[in-house]
């Protein structure tokens, strides 16, 4: 990431990068999808992130929402940092809504550490370019927050997606791209990984070892052989042509930019790429986390738009779907959407 801007640099300013390279070198890829966006300063346990929010937010409420399927819900924004995550507001379950807001509040309280150690380094870089006569970087905040929403919630699951910017010294924007879905029943935490026998994390690897696309998804998808890894992406870029083709004539700037990635010449999106997903009503969300070279990273990723996420119907990928409680459930979802009949 920044690291490649720092190393160009090197020839003309070399102690700029003796100085600055550790801190800008902790980002590890181009995209992180999880908590911990340093390396070198990781997260303490998840036990703790709820104390740190109780101890440190600051939160406004936003006005309330619904879900097709009257699950209502609203922001809780902290001013400190601006970072916000949603709270279910009502759903039939109360005792579910109790254990929702309680994984959305840790997972909260893990946001606004990520954003602390991030404005710890934003701080720590300033002071050492103010050393070097060097203007400092102007963003009063290290990580801006561009969207988060609720986008699936029933008695069992609820799914978010969050999306934020990273300050960076270079031209290169980090992009943290958290699309994340809780198990109410099992108390867990779930988001795309790498297969259970994978000797490598999941996504490209920027180093000697092979890249890693095989991936699996909580309790749904297992796509963690070649065939169904072709299959699953074969239902990708046929839903992404059909949108596309859908949206062509599109007023929203950001299909407007990104439309002729995903048709045409210039087209971008294959299968050797990274992705998040989650879940929605429509079916399973994919957001592509790359592109090619010389494309909008940056508006083709972090925008939502017709064209972002790519939404696959769950009854397309009902021959990859892993049996089980979320399969039923997902399965189900043309029949009703309402609150009650999903477990």
């Amino acid at each position: 990431m920044t690291c490649i801007f720092l190393r160009a640099l090197s020839t003309l300013a070399g102690t700029i990068v003796a100085i600055s390279i550790a801190a800008t070198c902790a980002f590890a890829r181009d995209y992180v999808d999880e908590w911990g966006i340093y390396d070198n300063k990781p997260l303490p346990d998840q036990s703790t992130w709820r104390a740190f929010y109780r101890d440190h937010a600051r939160v406004r409420l936003g006005p309330e929402l619904r879900l097709p399927n009257g699950v209502a819900w609203r922001l809780h924004t902290d001013d400190v940092s601006g970072v916000a995550w949603p709270r279910i507001t009502w759903m039939p379950d109360s005792a579910r809504t109790m254990t929702a807001n309680e994984m959305l509040e840790m997972a909260h309280g893990g946001a606004l550490l990520d954003a602390a150690n991030a404005d710890n380094w934003l701080k720590d870089l300033n002071a050492r370019r103010r050393e070097l006569d060097l203007p400092p970087l102007r963003s009063k905040r290290a990580i801006d927050q561009l969207r988060i929403d609720l986008v699936y919630a029933s008695r069992r699951l609820v799914s978010v997606i969050d999306l934020e910017t990273v300050e960076s010294e270079g031209t290169f924007v980090g992009k943290i791209m958290r699309g994340l879905t809780f198990d109410l029943k099992q108390k867990a935490t779930y988001r795309l990984a790498e297969c259970p026998d994978s000797d490598r994390p999941y996504g490209e690897s920027w180093g000697a070892e092979p890249s890693n696309y095989l991936f699996q998804f909580g309790k749904l998808l297992q796509v963690c052989t070649p065939a169904a890894y072709r299959k699953f992406m074969s239902l990708f870029l046929a839903n992404a042509e059909l949108a596309a083709r859908r949206y062509q004539r599109s007023q929203n700037v950001y299909v407007q930019d990104c439309i002729s990635h995903y048709l045409g010449d210039r087209k971008d999106i294959d299968e050797d790429q990274e992705n998040v997903v989650y879940l929605t009503f429509a079916g399973l969300a994919v957001q592509t986390a790359t592109f090619g070279l010389g494309v909008d990273r940056t508006a083709c990723t972090m925008y939502r738009s017709p064209l972002n996420p790519i939404i696959i119907p769950y009854r397309d990928l009902e021959p990859l779907l892993l049996p089980g409680p979320w399969r039923d459930e997902l399965l189900a979802l043309g029949q009703s959407t309402q609150p009650g009949r999903q477990e």
